[in-house]
C-alpha cells in the first residue's frame, strides 16, 4: 500500500511541473497552454524554499507555420510581464470635451482621458487630431492641444502597452473650434471738415 502511494504521489508531482506555453496577441489577449502554441513561448514554472510564489523564464519554442500570418503569432518579445499579469483596461474613453461640443476663443484645448484601472507603468497614449499624432505617446491622461485652427476638428486617443502595441482606443469624438472677430476697432469718429 505504502508503494502505491508514493508512486502516486510521484506521478502527481511530476504532473505539476509540466510545460507551460504562452501567446500573446496583438491586441494583448495572452492564451496559456500545455501543449505548444505556433508562435507561443515556453514558460518554466519554479519555486523557491522560502516562498511559495512561482516566477516565470520564458523561451521561444515555436515558430509560425506557412499558413499563419506573423502578426497574428508575434509575441512582444522584450514584454518585462505578460498581460495576464495585470489587469485588462474595461475603460477608455474621453472625459472632455464632449462629442459634438463647440470651444469658442480658447487658444489650448484641454483634453481629459477617463481610464480603468488606472494607467499601467510603461503603457502611454498618443493622441490624434484629423488622423494626424498630436506629440509624443505619454503616461499622461491629460493634454492640451494648441493653435487649432477654426473649424470641425476629430480626436481620438490610443493607448500603447510598453512595446507600442495597441490595447485600445477611444471612440472618434468631433469638436468645433469658433474664435470670434473683432473687426477694426479704429476710431471713426472723427470730426467732419
Amino acid at each position: 500500500m505504502k508503494k502505491i502511494i508514493i508512486a502516486s504521489m510521484l506521478l502527481l508531482s511530476l504532473n505539476c511541473f509540466a510545460d507551460v506555453y504562452m501567446k500573446t496577441d496583438l491586441q494583448g489577449n495572452v492564451t496559456y497552454s500545455d501543449t505548444a502554441i505556433p508562435g507561443g513561448k515556453k514558460i518554466t514554472i519554479t519555486t523557491t524554499p522560502q516562498n511559495t510564489s512561482s516566477t516565470a523564464t520564458s523561451t521561444t519554442t515555436n515558430k509560425p507555420t506557412t499558413n499563419e500570418s506573423p502578426d497574428e503569432t508575434a509575441a512582444p518579445s522584450d514584454a518585462a510581464a505578460p498581460y495576464s499579469e495585470v489587469a485588462p483596461y474595461t475603460a477608455f474613453d474621453f472625459s472632455s470635451p464632449k462629442d459634438q461640443e463647440t470651444i469658442t476663443n480658447q487658444q489650448i484645448i484641454p483634453i481629459t482621458i477617463k481610464i480603468s484601472p488606472l494607467l499601467q507603468k510603461g503603457d502611454k497614449v498618443q493622441l490624434y487630431l484629423d488622423g494626424n499624432a498630436a506629440g509624443s505617446p505619454a503616461p499622461s491622461l491629460t493634454f492640451n492641444l494648441s493653435s487649432v485652427e477654426r473649424g470641425k476638428h476629430e480626436i481620438r486617443a490610443v493607448l500603447l502597452d510598453r512595446n507600442n502595441n495597441m490595447v485600445r482606443q477611444t471612440n472618434t469624438i468631433t469638436v468645433f473650434v469658433h474664435y470670434g472677430h473683432l473687426g477694426n476697432l479704429s476710431n471713426t469718429n472723427t470730426a467732419a471738415p
